[in-house]
């Protein structure tokens, strides 16, 4: 999906934020396990999609095949959730976690 460089960025924005956090080194696997939370769903969802959107490129795609305009709908939709993350939100959450004040985080997917 060509999106693999932006989710780093991202990463990079939640990890920091959230190393911001640690005044003792003890609780850094702490700060790593938050944000694994908040963020592994996202990138494991760009893991599973990036093979199909190659699909869709390649015209191969079940129930989408060479048809244009299902081609075009399904980017439209495929994409949205990329283009449109809350990273405040990640954000915040995973400091939550990190925090123990959230106790169902939620998952941006």
């Amino acid at each position: 999906m060509g999106a693999g460089a932006g989710m780093a960025i991202e990463d990079s924005l939640v990890m920091a934020n959230v190393m911001g956090q640690v005044y003792d080194s003890a609780d850094i696997p702490r700060a790593f396990r938050a944000y694994d939370t908040i963020r592994r769903p996202r990138s494991q969802k760009l893991v599973a999609t990036s093979r199909e959107h190659g699909l869709l490129y390649d015209m191969q795609l079940p129930g989408v095949g060479d048809d244009i305009d299902l081609i075009r709908e399904d980017l439209q939709k495929r994409l949205k959730w990329v283009w449109n993350a809350d990273l405040e939100a990640h954000v915040d959450s995973a400091i939550k976690v990190y925090h123990g004040t959230e106790d169902d985080p939620k998952l941006f997917l």
